[in-house]
């Protein structure tokens, strides 16, 4: 059988904004996109001729709009995924071992037409807002996260890379010296539940789950701790306590005993319900908490990733 062969080319993509509209691949079925919308089409589309390998041209933001799209276009089981990164942050890129340029989607091409693809399946973060719609991706953070991330969209030209990283990084340092550093330590009204059980009340400097294995970005694996499901997740209440001592430990995942007790937790779970003032950060773009302000996160499906 003919292996069909989908390529949604994102041009609000960061890097794609900057980049000549080059011809697709002969014998793939192409689409270019510029809104939600049309996203929505081109997966119709592609889903409606058989499309059986989707390559995604964009950052994780594409992905993140494609993978909460799929379950509901794909009635069935789901296309596998190819990336081609041109995006901002590209983290799930360097989870999945993403193609670049044009050689490199010439490569991935011609190893799915060979049989000679390598994949990986990952798990999706289900976010559920109250009254608003349910989004799929693999990393989201609230508080210190999110304004880092706010940072780097309204200060830090695009540059790539670890750009979201390298911000909530400029935020941790903010929040320990100058002017702006009580404020920032002050946190964000949140309560958080994990499978059902209550943390400690108040407010929260940061949090942070995702549906992703092993390091993040930048050497970073903010997460520690006991628990079973597919959900890892970080919660540190404000102010934040010891914050200069704490930050190495918590990034790396290797916490000291007296942080539990300063505030700092962190764990495996299969549910989150998050209660929050204030908006949260998904893949990389900010998004409102919805209008109660409630949120879910589990882990209800799979994806499988491929590389040449």
């Amino acid at each position: 059988m003919t292996l069909s062969i989908g390529l949604i080319r994102n041009r609000a993509s960061t890097r794609n904004r900057r980049a000549a509209s080059g011809a697709p691949p002969a014998g793939v079925l192409f689409h270019e996109t510029r809104s939600l919308d049309e996203l929505t089409g081109a997966l119709t589309a592609l889903h409606a001729a058989g499309t059986d390998l989707l390559i995604l041209d964009g950052g994780d933001g594409t992905v993140r709009e494609v993978v909460t799209r799929l379950p509901d276009i794909w009635n069935g089981a789901l296309p596998r995924l190819g990336l081609l990164a041109h995006g901002n942050t590209n983290l799930i890129a360097r989870k999945t071992g993403a193609a670049r340029g044009e050689e490199g989607l010439a490569q991935l091409i011609a190893a799915a037409r060979g049989g000679k693809l390598s994949d990986r399946r990952l798990d999706m973060l289900e976010i559920e807002r109250e009254g608003a719609p349910t989004v799929r991706g693999f990393i989201a953070g609230w508080g210190v996260y999110e304004t880092g991330t706010r940072l780097a969209a309204e200060e830090i030209a695009a540059r790539g890379g670890g750009q979201v990283a390298l911000a909530v990084l400029s935020m941790l340092r903010r929040a320990l010296v100058g002017r702006e550093a009580a404020a920032i330590r002050r946190g964000v009204p949140a309560s958080l539940r994990v499978d059902g059980q209550e943390l400690p009340g108040g407010p929260r400097f940061a949090g942070l789950v995702t549906s992703l294995p092993g390091r993040l970005v930048m050497g970073l694996n903010p997460f520690w701790g006991e628990g079973e499901g597919g959900l890892r997740w970080l919660d540190v209440a404000a102010p934040a306590r010891r914050l200069v001592l704490a930050a190495p430990f918590a990034l790396m995942g290797r916490p000291r005993r007296w942080m539990g007790e300063a505030g700092y937790r962190s764990g495996r779970a299969e549910r989150l319900d998050l209660a929050l003032e204030g908006g949260l950060v998904i893949d990389g773009e900010r998004f409102a908490a919805g209008p109660q302000g409630r949120v879910r996160f589990s882990v209800t499906r799979s994806v499988t990733f491929v590389h040449a």
